[in-house]
């Protein structure tokens, strides 16, 4: 499970708070201003120095959100430093450019659906930057197929984790690669569900 920093406007606060919670209940690793600085601390440096830690990154995309420098700022930052980029569409508005190459977790449309993906993705270990909501975009840059030299080792796989039938998390048999790790679709039974493995590529 990597640990996660979540970018929000201001005017989405409340919201932004209820799902970090939501995370949180659910055993996810979360960085948010409004939980974590500590009373008399520097917000900004606070900010900084979280943005740098984490390597996983959540943007809670709004109108407000998009007309913020704050957070533009911070999705910069995130994909220069090739962290795991997971765009969160909170309320519809036109996605910033830099953020159409990678796919969304859509919550405007069935918000719990949309939820219990995220922490799927998030609990599986695996980089979540463009784990595909939304097919209608094509996956590229962290998540796109492996070259064939890069097929699943045997016997050592780092972990993996079952997903929903409901979900498209790439085709089955394909080896994706998100940076250093590699990740495969395994169809379980005739459920429609996938369990998805993942290793460190060499590893």
């Amino acid at each position: 499970m990597i640990k996660t920093f979540i970018s929000y406007a201001r005017a989405d606060s409340a919201r932004t708070l209820r799902l970090a919670q939501e995370l949180r209940k659910a055993e996810i690793s979360v960085w948010i201003d409004q939980l974590d600085i500590p009373p008399g601390a520097r917000w900004d440096r606070e900010i900084e120095a979280a943005l740098k830690s984490h390597p996983g990154f959540i943007v809670c995309l709004s109108p407000a959100a998009v007309d913020s420098e704050n957070v533009l700022d911070e999705v910069a930052y995130a994909l220069d430093h090739r962290k795991t980029v997971v765009p969160i569409l909170i309320s519809s508005c036109d996605v910033p450019l830099r953020l159409r190459r990678l796919q969304t977790i859509d919550l405007t449309t069935n918000e719990a659906a949309g939820l219990e993906r995220l922490k799927a993705l998030l609990k599986s270990g695996v980089s979540v930057a463009t784990a595909p909501d939304r097919p209608s975009s094509p996956p590229v840059e962290a998540y796109r197929p492996a070259p064939a030299q890069a097929a699943e080792p045997s016997g050592s796989s780092q972990g993996g984790t079952v997903v929903p039938a409901d979900g498209d998390f790439g085709l089955p048999g394909v080896v994706y690669e998100f940076g250093i790790w590699r990740m495969k679709a395994h169809p379980v039974g005739k459920s429609g569900s996938s369990f998805l493995s993942f290793w460190i590529a060499g590893g």
